[in-house]
């Protein structure tokens, strides 16, 4: 049995109905099963539920798509609500978003450009998959509207582990 190669997809998305949609057709094609994750500031949760935009969907939506939702204090961004994977790995002390991108093989500057988006205001999506359909998963994060689309390898973490 061989080991499939895993891919890290990372995209910033506007709004939440676009991020909704993208969790919804990757688990429908099943590109990544349970390996999607969606951090979203808080603050543009609250204003959504301000101006009453009840027919867009937040990331509560996607309980029973995403495992673990929760809300979490992230230093230098502020609160967020993260779900999948990437929000156990943050909600275990005090690492920051581009700490935890640099563990999924994001290059550290990259990852911090990922964290000031999301400090302004994006959604980001952080996707892993097998090799064999990263190429997919990244064209459909475009289509769904995703912006600063990249793949990413996972080699080496830097705790020196093999992944």
């Amino acid at each position: 049995m061989s080991l499939s190669i895993r891919r890290t997809i990372v995209a910033l998305f506007n709004g939440s109905r676009q991020a909704v949609d993208l969790v919804k057709a990757l688990n429908e094609k099943e590109l990544a099963n349970n390996q999607i994750s969606l951090i979203t500031p808080r603050k543009r949760l609250e204003d959504m539920e301000t101006a009453a935009e009840v027919a867009v969907p937040g990331i509560d939506a996607l309980e029973g798509w995403l495992v673990q939702i929760d809300d979490i204090d992230i230093p230098g961004v502020g609160r967020v609500t993260a779900g999948g994977p990437f929000a156990g790995a943050i909600g275990q002390g005090d690492k920051n978003i581009s700490d935890i991108l640099t563990y999924y093989g994001v290059a550290a500057s990259r990852a911090k450009v990922y964290q000031e988006e999301v400090k302004r205001g994006k959604i980001l999506a952080v996707i892993e998959t097998n090799n064999d359909k990263a190429s997919e998963t990244a064209n459909l994060m475009e289509q769904m509207g995703g912006h600063k689309v990249t793949k990413w390898s996972k080699n080496k973490n830097k705790w020196g582990k093999r992944s």
